[in-house]
């Protein structure tokens, strides 16, 4: 049950991340959760995905915020631009096409955050999905007599502990049922 509930699970999470993908590229989103003295966010923009945490040092912004409270922004790109880009250097731990990791440090707060792009997160979660639900291998259960539960992995044919005919097409039967015995012709 769990397992089919995970499938469905990580189905609807590729599905969700495919929609967010395509969404990033006309509005930029983030989703903002803070209790002070910390801060967690999740940007969306120009195809790349981004998450940091942070720290606020300045006493005064501690005090602003006692209870969690949480802020979800949407702006168009243009007004945005991407979460990473090469102006942004001096904060950049390193940056590797679309992959990049910064540290920003000011007096009022520290973050640190990780960007990642769109199509890596989708196609992780697509080999995932389908690792998911691809059928399995044949269990043990599968290579056993019906009948006595003898391992038939190295026998063709018939049971050689019952002797029951063995045929993965057809369900097995014992060799004493008349369905089973060749027809012969009476003697006459």
């Amino acid at each position: 049950m769990i397992r089919g509930i995970i499938k469905y699970l990580l189905a609807l999470l590729t599905i969700g991340f495919v929609l967010l993908w395509s969404r990033s590229y006309w509005k930029h989103d983030e989703l903002s959760i803070w209790k002070m003295p910390y801060s967690f966010y999740v940007n969306s923009s120009l195809g790349q995905f981004g998450v940091s945490l942070g720290f606020w040092h300045e006493p005064r912004d501690r005090e602003r915020a006692p209870e969690w409270e949480t802020q979800l922004e949407s702006w168009n790109v243009d007004f945005a631009g991407p979460i990473i880009d090469d102006r942004d250097k001096p904060r950049l731990i390193f940056k590797y096409g679309s992959f990049a990791a910064f540290n920003n440090d000011s007096p009022r707060w520290r973050a640190i955050g990780l960007v990642v792009p769109f199509w890596f997160i989708s196609v992780f979660l697509a080999l995932a999905t389908w690792l998911a639900w691809k059928p399995g291998r044949k269990s043990r259960a599968d290579k056993t007599c019906k009948h006595c539960g003898y391992d038939l992995r190295a026998s063709e044919g018939r049971c050689p502990e019952c002797g029951a005919l063995i045929d993965a097409k057809k369900p097995q039967q014992l060799p004493n049922d008349p369905d089973t015995l060749p027809k012969t012709p009476p003697v006459k």
